[in-house]
Order: C-alpha cells, then sequence, then structure tokens
C-alpha cells in the first residue's frame, strides 16, 4: 500500500511540472492544470480501492488461517490419542477440499477419479496416513492406476489393499513402484480376491519378492476378474516365477498374456510350454525381448494349443529354427489368426518354410515379419498368394527387398482377392524397377484398402506412376507415402491425380522434398478433395 501510494505521488508531481510549462490556452483558465487536478482524483480513487482491496484479503486470510490452526489442533490431537479417528479423517478431507495452490492459481483436485488427479493429491498431500486416509475413504478411485507414479510405504500399500476390497470402479492396477515390500504385495494379491471389477493387472516383476510373487500366484489360480496379466522385466528367477508359471494351468479367466522383456531360464520357458499345452482360455499370446532359453518348446506347444488366437513372438531370437517350428505348427495349428514376429532375424530359410506352412494353413489372416532380414524369401512368399485366400494383412517393414524379388510379389497381387493391408515400409533397397511393378499392381488389385509404402525411394518417377495408379484406384482409403522424396514435381502429378481420386480418407505425405510451390499446390487439391479427412498440417508436415 505505501509502495503503491509513493508511485502515485511521483506521478502527480511529474504531471504539476508539465502543467507549469504548459501556456493557458485561453481566458478561462489552463486546461493542463484542470487535466492534473481530474488526473489527481482518479489516482486518489486507485489508492483507496487498493487500501480497501488489501484490507479485505487481509481480513480473509486471517480468518482462514484460524480456522486450519483450529482444525489442524484437533486433527492432530485425534492422531496422538488414536481416538475419533472417523472424525479426523473427515477433517483431513475436508482440508484437502479447501486447499488452493496459490502460486499456481488452481486448485488442487479433490477427487481422483482418473489417474493425473490420482498422482496431483497422492504428491501434494504426501505422508503415510494422509494417503491411507485417501485410500480407504476415496469413493472415486481412477478406474486405472499406476502405483509407479507415487511411492508407497508398507502403511500406503496395506490402505491400497484395503481399498480395494470394496472399491468397484478400478479396472487395472500397474504395480511398478520403487519398492514393494513382500507384506505389501501379500495384502494387495489377497484383496484382490475378494475385488470384482479390476480386469487388468500389469507387474514389474523385477521389484517383487518371491513370497509377492507367490501370493500373485495364488491369486491368479482363484481369481474370477482377471482377463489381462502382464509381467514384464523381470530379471531374477526364483520359485516365484515359477509358481506364477505353474498358475495359468489352474487359471480359468485370463485370455491375454504377455510377457515383456523378462530373463527366464530354460526351465521357466519349459513350464510356459506345458501351461500353453494344457490352459484353454489364454486367446491373446505375447512374448517379447528379454531372454527365452528353449523359445522353440513354447513355438512347438502350439501344435496341441487350441485356444491361442493372437500370437506375437518379437525379438526373442528365435531365428531360422525358431521359424521353422512355428512352420510345423502352422501346418496343423488351424486357430492362431494373427502372426507378429517382429525382429527375430529369421532370414530367408526360415521365411521359406513358413512360406510353404501358409500354403496350407487356413487360419491366419496377419502376417507380421518386421526387422527379419528378408531378402530373396520375398518371391516365396509371393507364392502364397496364389493358393492362399485368408490372408488379408501382410507387413513387410524394414527388410531387405529389392526390386528382383518384390516383381514375382507385385505381380501375384494383381490377382489376389483377400490382401487388405500392405506394409512395405522403409525398404529402400528396392529399386526404381520394383517401386513401379508395386505401384503399377495398384492399378488392377481390387482389394488393398491400406497401403504403407513410407520411407522408401519413390522420387519424382515413382509420383508419377502412383498418380496414374490412384487415379484409377477405387479400393484405397488409406495411403502412407510420407518420407519417400517426393520433390515439386512429383507433388503436382498427385496434386491432379487427388482431385479425381474419390476414394482415399487418410493420407500422409509428411516429410518430402517438395517446396513452397508444390506444398501449396497439394494443399488446394486436397482442400478441393471431398472424401480426405486427414488434416492438411498431418498431411504435409515435416
Amino acid at each position: 500500500h505505501d509502495k503503491e501510494k509513493k508511485a502515485f505521488e511521483k506521478e502527480l508531481e511529474h504531471l504539476r511540472k508539465i502543467a507549469q510549462v504548459i501556456s493557458p490556452a485561453d481566458g478561462y483558465g489552463n486546461p493542463a492544470e484542470y487535466d492534473v487536478e481530474e488526473q489527481y482524483n482518479r489516482i486518489g480513487e486507485r489508492l483507496n480501492d487498493s487500501r480497501v482491496d488489501y484490507e479485505e484479503d487481509l481480513k480473509k486470510l486471517e480468518t482462514k488461517l484460524a480456522q486450519a490452526q483450529e482444525q489442524l489442533q484437533k486433527v492432530q490431537y485425534a492422531l496422538e490419542t488414536d481416538t475419533e479417528v472417523q472424525d479426523a479423517e473427515k477433517l483431513e478431507l475436508t482440508l484437502i477440499e479447501e486447499d488452493f495452490d496459490f502460486k499456481k492459481k488452481k486448485a488442487i483436485p479433490t477427487t481422483t477419479n482418473d489417474q493425473e488427479s490420482f498422482v496431483k493429491v497422492f504428491r501434494h498431500h504426501g505422508g503415510t496416513r494422509r494417503t491411507a486416509q485417501l485410500f480407504t475413504k476415496e469413493k472415486t478411485l481412477p478406474q486405472s492406476i499406476d502405483i509407479s507414479e507415487i511411492n508407497l510405504d508398507d502403511v500406503g500399500q496395506e490402505a491400497l489393499a484395503e481399498a480395494l476390497k470394496k472399491n468397484q470402479t478400478i479396472v487395472e492396477l500397474i504395480l511398478k513402484p520403487r519398492e514393494i515390500s513382500r507384506e505389501g504385495t501379500k495384502a494387495i494379491a489377497k484383496a484382490l480376491k475378494l475385488n470384482k471389477t479390476l480386469t487388468r493387472l500389469k507387474v514389474n516383476g523385477d521389484r517383487i519378492h518371491d513370497e509377492g510373487r507367490s501370493a500373485l500366484a495364488e491369486l491368479l489360480k482363484v481369481t474370477k476378474a482377471i482377463t489381462k496379466f502382464t509381467l514384464e522385466y523381470c530379471k531374477s528367477q526364483g520359485k516365484g516365477i515359477e509358481a506364477l508359471i505353474e498358475a495359468f494351468k489352474f487359471n480359468k479367466t485370463v485370455t491375454n498374456l504377455c510377457l515383456k522383456e523378462n530373463l527366464f531360464s530354460s526351465k521357466e520357458t519349459s513350464g510356459l510350454a506345458e501351461v500353453l499345452k494344457t490352459n484353454q482360455t489364454i486367446a491373446n499370446f505375447t512374448i517379447s525381448g528379454g531372454k527365452a532359453p528353449g523359445i522353440t518348446n513354447i513355438i512347438e506347444s502350439l501344435e496341441v494349443n487350441q485356444s491361442v488366437r493372437k500370437l506375437r513372438i518379437r525379438y526373442t531370437e528365435m531365428a531360422c529354427e525358431g521359424a521353422k517350428t512355428l512352420a510345423r505348427a502352422l501346418r496343423v495349428n488351424q486357430t492362431i489368426t494373427t502372426v507378429d514376429l517382429t525382429g527375430n532375424e529369421i532370414g530367408d530359410e526360415g521365411i521359406e518354410e513358413l512360406s510353404e506352412a501358409l500354403k496350407v494353413n487356413r487360419s491366419v489372416t496377419s502376417l507380421v515379419l518386421t526387422y527379419n532380414q528378408i531378402d530373396c524369401s520375398i518371391e516365396a512368399l509371393a507364392a502364397v498368394f496364389t493358393v492362399n485366400q485368408t490372408l488379408a494383412d501382410l507387413e513387410i517393414r524394414e527388410n531387405k527387398a529389392q526390386s528382383f524379388n518384390v516383381e514375382p510379389l507385385a505381380e501375384a497381387l494383381k490377382t489376389n482377392r483377400t490382401i487388405k493391408r500392405l506394409v512395405l515400409a522403409g525398404n529402400r533397397q528396392i529399386g526404381k524397377e520394383g517401386v513401379k511393378s508395386l505401384l503399377e499392381m495398384l492399378k488392377v488389385n481390387k482389394t488393398i484398402t491400406h497401403f504403407d509404402f513410407s520411407q522408401s525411394l519413390l522420387g519424382d518417377e515413382g509420383a508419377q506412376t502412383l498418380a496414374e495408379a490412384i487415379s484409377v484406384n477405387q479400393t484405397v482409403t488409406n495411403l502412407n507415402v510420407e518420407r519417400t522424396e517426393i520433390g515439386t514435381e512429383g507433388a503436382k502429378l498427385l496434386a491432379e491425380a487427388f482431385k479425381i481420386n474419390r476414394t482415399i480418407i487418410e493420407l500422409s505425405l509428411a516429410s518430402n522434398f517438395f517446396d513452397e510451390e508444390g506444398a501449396n499446390v497439394l494443399t488446394e487439391a486436397i482442400k478441393a478433395n471431398q472424401t480426405i479427412t486427414t488434416p492438411l498440417e498431418e498431411i504435409l508436415s515435416y
């Protein structure tokens, strides 16, 4: 208040000095002096308003402080004497609801029905007892809780367990804390036996002791709610891991089993193989990364398994031998519909074996062969499409395909009537002739709806062939040719094609070589097109 007053007085003095050098305009007095007096009055009003606001704010703060101190004393007394605890908890929640972050000028969340609010509340009001009170009192916990974002000690973990016994909103729990105790894990596992709504459980196995893993295994044997279980980053082996694997011989509810970045022993992978031979509920099975000696045992079990529909074996170094084992399984297995073998370095020999199996298999509809060092064997895959009538989704991203071996694939796809999604992104070894043959194929193919040729070498010449293809093609709805070195001339040709085409809905031309002129021509053509729904800034982004 004093600072504002001094500033106003200084401003007034400055105005008076100005008034002294201004001559009177006429005989009716000095206008400048009149203006100074008017300004003086305004400054006085501002000064008075400031003082009133200051005094009102001070009274409000003093009142709030007195109320808070009174409540705090009651809470402390209740906690120290361990009496009237329920009232203390109510007061604690009242304080939380009234709390306000003056620095950020926004209220701290008072409910935790989403993960962001959940984390804000616990970080702002940390402390084991407060955490326990919130867990036991909060009626609207988020549907998904990630415990890795807050630090719970034993009391907090037990409080969470109590909440899980009664809570009817949570459907996913992610146990990735900085440290989770044996007793905490046991309490949570025991509580989940009673919970009827949680369907997804993710566990960072490396941070849970064997006793905790064993407790989770007992949960999996009896649960009637959990349908998806994820175990990741488990680097220590022991009885707890064996117990978890063994539990799936008895589990009747988990349909999605996901194992990521685990270091399994040969004994544990053999145990998984036995599970897949007998379990009849797991429909989605993923094993990815880490180390899995004896992976061929797991693959071999698929010869008798009749429940797995989606199979993902990613980055496991199964190599050629694993591919041969899978080929034998696919000759007899008629339930698997999706096969994802990303990053296994299968090589040409392994792909040739799989291709032969796919000629007789009638269940696989989706095949992903990304990062597998495939070169000459693409010709073997091409032969599959002359007889296979079920495969609809093929992804051969980031391999070693070249012109001479993609030409047979393009030829086979001209008459194929089942492939709907084709991804050939990142095969930069394909030369001009190979690019031309694949794009020419689109002129006559009647089934492909998603065509991804991104990160390949189209250039302006390839863009010309593509423009001719999409001018007549009536089936492709999703086209991705980003990072394909299309220049300004190619952009102009594509712009003309987009004026004709009325089937493409999603389009990406991002990070190409055309200049502002090419971008402007494309912009006008896409604006005139009535079917493309992808926002312009995404289509032409860099």
